[in-house]
């Protein structure tokens, strides 16, 4: 559940802050470098935020890689290969890094 010592708004911002130490974006977009730029994560502020009020869980998508290398020997086979599991790692790290401060379950899906 919410840390009953953490407002959720406080909550929504530290869930913001750690995705945007993950977000990649081109140099000709740091304009969107401060929380204070809620124009940058305006949607996904407003979403998070709500389930946070709600005390619901957060489900983060992770899309599929439709594009594999042609090089079968490194691609082959339906198990993630290197790509797929650094980002599947990435999202359990941030998964277990919201969990410390709120912890409803975490939805994760490959689409």
């Amino acid at each position: 559940m919410l840390n009953d010592e953490i407002d959720p708004t406080q909550v929504t911002e530290k869930i913001i802050v750690l995705l945007r130490k993950h977000h990649r974006m081109p140099t000709s977009s740091l304009k969107c470098r401060h929380l204070e730029d809620k124009h940058c994560f305006g949607h996904q502020y407003n979403n998070i935020n709500e389930l946070v009020l709600k005390g619901q869980p957060i489900t983060f998508i992770l899309p599929a890689f439709p594009a594999k290398s042609p090089n079968f020997e490194k691609t082959a086979g339906n198990l993630p290969d290197l790509g797929e599991r650094l980002s599947l790692c990435l999202l359990n790290k941030i998964c277990k890094e919201i969990s410390k401060f709120y912890s409803p379950y975490f939805n994760s899906q490959t689409k």
